[in-house]
């Protein structure tokens, strides 16, 4: 029996293996509650995420809509404008064509009144002269 060994080599050894054991044990359970922790924070962090994405989500809905109502605004304003240009050019057409008829025709007709009435005149003045010349030769 000169393998075995003393009995208080062995109890320490015994005491060495439940140190080590509860040291191990120890380092797992603190690896457990680590793991833990850090699945909170994550799940933490997921919520938030989440909430900022739903925030963002729905920013941008509100932007595309807001921008969507101003296109559609502008485009009719645009239609508005470019009908009313369209009308307006073309009453200033018909006015001008009013104005040219309502003016024109009635200042040709003076003109011609004018002349007429200047022929009449110098007709009338010649025969005058004319017989004057005749009573007086």
């Amino acid at each position: 029996m000169d393998n075995e060994l003393p009995g208080w080599l062995l109890s320490l050894s015994a005491v060495y293996l439940v140190v080590w054991s509860l040291l191990g044990i120890a380092f797992i359970v603190g690896c457990i509650v680590l793991v833990v922790k850090i699945k909170g924070l994550i799940s933490r962090v997921n919520k938030q995420v989440e909430e900022v994405s739903t925030k963002v989500r729905t920013t941008a809905d509100h932007i595309t809509t807001t921008a969507n109502t101003i296109t559609d605004r502008a485009e009719r304003i645009s239609e508005t404008v470019e009908t009313t240009v369209r009308d307006v050019a073309h009453k200033a057409d018909v006015t001008t064509d009013v104005l040219r008829d309502a003016i024109a025709a009635p200042v040709i007709n003076v003109s011609a009144l004018a002349t007429g009435i200047r022929k009449g005149v110098e007709t009338f003045i010649e025969k005058r002269r004319a017989r004057r010349d005749d009573e007086g030769d």
